[in-house]
């Protein structure tokens, strides 16, 4: 959590759903890999955000395994978006911005390309730079 962050009457509340954040981005980054999709690209995300055909019953075990992971990562990806609106609604932008780059922070230190789990930081900011 960012320095300041911790100066806040609700710091604890704040790095819980901090927390929250990087595991949800964890999650979906390794979906992504496992899935072989490059979720920094606008239009393999956009795919992903679709809604996924439900396998047949004679479709394979890997076909069907996929379409989970698939209806997971999609799942996850709403889920974010829906948390992101409620963490600017209760902590207001500013905050919320500093727990998005605190996020990025440690999926980098997981090993992570910055955008590997779907947020351009840079978009969402206006900025050339996170």
């Amino acid at each position: 959590m960012s320095p300041h962050l911790h100066h806040r009457p609700d710091a604890l509340w704040v790095a819980q759903i901090e927390k929250l954040c990087e595991e949800l981005n964890l999650r979906i980054a390794r979906l992504a890999l496992m899935l072989g999709v490059s979720l920094d690209d606008e239009a393999q995300l956009a795919r992903m955000l679709a809604p996924v055909p439900r396998p047949d019953a004679g479709d394979s075990h890997g076909t069907r395994h996929e379409a989970a992971a698939r209806t997971e990562l999609r799942g996850l990806l709403l889920l974010r978006g829906e948390l992101e609106k409620r963490c600017v609604d209760e902590f207001g932008a500013a905050t919320a911005g500093e727990m998005l780059i605190d996020v990025e922070a440690a999926m980098v230190r997981h090993g992570f390309a910055p955008g590997a789990d779907g947020l351009d930081l840079r978009r969402l900011f206006g900025t050339s730079s996170a």
